[in-house]
């Protein structure tokens, strides 16, 4: 999840709202307690201001891989990008357990 942290701004920067004037991210992050078996994580990052057009991007780079299927895989999440004409909102949902929560 920290790398997922830190790819979104550095995408950001490099191709949305923090590379542009007006640019704007809204970051929200909450506690789903809806599924009977355990309490997920619920993240979302939201670009405003971006003006993507109306397609998506064609090509993926490693920060879509490490958003998608990393999550996914490592930490059993459920990632889920969308590229909309303002910018990109990303969100995921992950089980709050061992794999999400660091131990000293």
């Amino acid at each position: 999840m920290a790398l997922a942290i830190r790819e979104l701004p550095t995408n950001s920067a490099k191709y949305g709202a923090l590379s542009r004037p007006g640019g704007r991210i809204q970051v929200h992050r909450d506690i789903d307690r809806s599924r009977p078996d355990h309490e997920m994580l619920h993240f979302s990052w939201i670009e405003l201001g971006v003006h993507l057009g109306e397609e998506a991007p064609s090509q993926r780079g490693f920060g879509s891989e490490l958003l998608e299927r990393t999550l996914s895989y490592e930490l059993a999440g459920e990632p889920h990008t969308e590229f909309t004409p303002d910018g990109i909102h990303w969100t995921t949902l992950l089980p709050i357990d061992e794999r999400l929560l660091v131990s000293h």
